[in-house]
């Protein structure tokens, strides 16, 4: 759900994303192109269609306190740093002898790699609960709910007997299929996405799908790299033909 003061820019961007990359003929995925913003922005839910809602909710493998994801937070802090280190190189460039047709550029990067699958289990389970008690306030329709899923930071890959497998889907992952079943009565639909991969569970059918789970599996949390980079080009427009 929304701060006060969000127009839910992030939450569509997700939900247009996830749609690029589904399959239209999944079960749930319907859902997605029927759905439309809540007029009221700041509550629950994000989204609705005429038989449900989706809402949407972040979520990481960083350790969270009252302030945020220390994953947002080293963010938030990488993108102000870029945005100073920018500043004073523009400022030098500008301030520079002009040199005709030439081409400067300048990379930010850093590397968030601090995540773990025991905060990932925490937070997932943490903002949970928490969009449960929005909805268990909702008046609207919930015939079919749907929570939408979005993890950020480095991507969660499975490993089977400590062997690569494929990148995190929450329909391999036992405990958490658990934990979200005790919701059946009330959501019909969890869909997970790191922006790149999506997994679509239908909670009534968990029983099943954590029969199917192989032996052996274990997760592993990956380092996220965030990369930008600034071009300067000095080129006289005035040069003579």
């Amino acid at each position: 759900m929304k701060g006060k003061n969000c127009h839910g820019k992030k939450e569509l961007e997700c939900l247009n994303t996830l749609k690029n990359i589904m399959s239209r003929f999944e079960s749930g995925a319907r859902f997605f192109y029927l759905a439309a913003p809540n007029e009221k922005s700041s509550e629950f839910p994000d989204f609705i269609f005429e038989d449900g809602f989706i809402e949407h909710f972040q979520i990481s493998s960083s350790k969270e306190t009252k302030k945020g994801s220390d994953f947002n937070i080293a963010k938030n802090d990488f993108n102000k740093d870029m945005k100073e280190k920018f500043d004073k190189n523009k400022n030098e460039w500008l301030a520079s002898d002009f040199q005709s047709n030439t081409l400067g550029v300048k990379i930010y990067e850093t590397i968030f790699d601090d995540g773990s699958y025991e905060f990932y289990i925490k937070s997932f389970k943490k903002n949970f609960d928490k969009h449960i008690t929005s909805l268990r306030k909702y008046n609207g329709e919930k015939s079919i709910g749907i929570f939408l899923v979005e993890f950020l930071g480095g991507k969660i890959t499975i490993l089977e007997n400590n062997v690569f497998k494929e990148f995190y889907k929450l329909s391999y992952d036992k405990e958490l299929l658990e934990y979200i079943y005790q919701f059946k009565d009330e959501l019909k639909y969890v869909v997970f996405t790191d922006n790149e991969h999506y997994d679509i569970v239908e909670l009534h059918n968990i029983p099943t799908i954590v029969q199917t789970i192989p032996q052996g599996i274990t997760f592993g949390i990956g380092g996220y790299i965030t990369t930008n980079s600034t071009l300067f080009l000095d080129i006289d427009i005035h040069r003579e033909k």
